[in-house]
């Protein structure tokens, strides 16, 4: 059981990185970045969400939570 809750674990982490990817990238392509901009956005981003996700991100959960998207 701890096996398959940390496969599925691992499988929302990807989708969500995943998103994250698909959506920043439509928002560069839409802005008309050139690559190195496009690139540097990306690492900040990847970046950060590690940093939140390394820290348990508490304060990003508890936002949601009161929050919800419509």
């Amino acid at each position: 059981e701890g096996a398959k809750k940390s496969n599925s674990h691992k499988l929302a982490l990807m989708t969500y990185f995943d998103s994250l990817i698909r959506d920043l990238k439509s928002v560069t392509d839409r802005l008309n970045l050139q690559s190195d901009q496009a690139d540097e956005l990306r690492q900040l981003f990847i970046d950060k969400c590690r940093q939140q996700y390394l820290m348990g991100n508490k304060a990003g959960v508890t936002l949601a939570q009161k929050h919800p998207q419509k």
